[in-house]
Parts: structure tokens; sequence; C-alpha cells
């Protein structure tokens, strides 16, 4: 069962909202209501794109149309459904900087927008291959794949 209650603070400034949410343990529901209220935009975050410095020029990215992010060759790929792009970036920092739930690794080399996964096949290794709706099959290495479930609800 959900309860909503607002309660007014005058000493807070105009526009600034203290968002609390209290629970007897962190379910799936729980978390699924945290990952929403993160991805609403604000005003240090209006809009949903990533500026990605290429070798050529800086890209403006949509974070929505970002499929997955891997290190291949050093240097990090950033794919989206048409475009994939070279990033001389790590992908620790490159996750730190994106800042939104919808990303998770699933390897030591890959993330994933798990907005962007069709679907996850088990693998007889205890590995399991994500399939994404580009078409793009990523291992998730066996040590990701609680964390994977976890976040899935599963």
């Amino acid at each position: 069962m959900t309860k909503i209650i607002f309660e007014q603070d005058d000493s807070l400034d105009f526009d600034e909202v203290i968002l609390s949410i209290s629970a007897k343990k962190l379910s799936t529901e729980v978390h699924s209501l945290l990952d929403l209220l993160n991805n609403i935009p604000s005003k240090n975050h209006p809009t949903k794109s990533i500026p990605l410095l290429t070798k050529e020029q800086v890209m403006m990215v949509s974070i929505l149309e970002i499929v997955a992010v891997e290190v291949v060759d050093q240097q990090l790929s950033v794919h989206t459904a048409q475009h994939s792009y070279l990033v001389r970036e790590r992908l620790k920092n490159f996750l730190a900087r994106l800042n939104d739930t919808a990303f998770l690794q699933i390897s030591r080399s890959v993330a994933i927008n798990i907005d962007q996964l069709q679907a996850l096949e088990a693998e007889f290794s205890g590995n399991m291959t994500a399939k994404m709706i580009d078409g793009r099959t990523l291992i998730v290495s066996r040590s990701y794949v609680p964390d994977l479930k976890r976040r899935l609800g599963l």
C-alpha cells in the first residue's frame, strides 16, 4: 500500500523540495520508485543529453538513446541504435557523468541501458547474454548477474 503525504515546510527555499521515502525494507517496488524519481528532470539536469568528446568534435547525444557503453582497445565506445562514438574516457568516469540509474555495469568493460534491454538468456557458465533492442548481444559476467537480476526485480 502506498501513502502520499504532503508536509509544508516554510524553512525551505522557494524551489527546494525534500523527498523522503519510508518503507520496512528496500523492496523491488521501492527500488523502482527510486529509479523513477531519479529520472525526473530537474533544474540541475534539465536535458537528457551528454556531451561526447570524439576526435573530430563534441557530439551531444541523448542519454535515452544510448544502448550500451563498452571499452574497446582502451577507448570507450558509446553505442546508440544509429551510431557508435569513440571517446577517450574511462568507463567509471563516464558512468559517473551519466548519473542515470538506467545504466548498469554488466562486466568490467561494459555497461548497458536497462531500458534498452530486450531479452536475457542464461548461459551454462553462469554468465548471461543480454540482447539489446538494436540487435547487439553482450555478455553479462556471472559476478554482475545478481545485481542485474536485482535491478530487474528477478
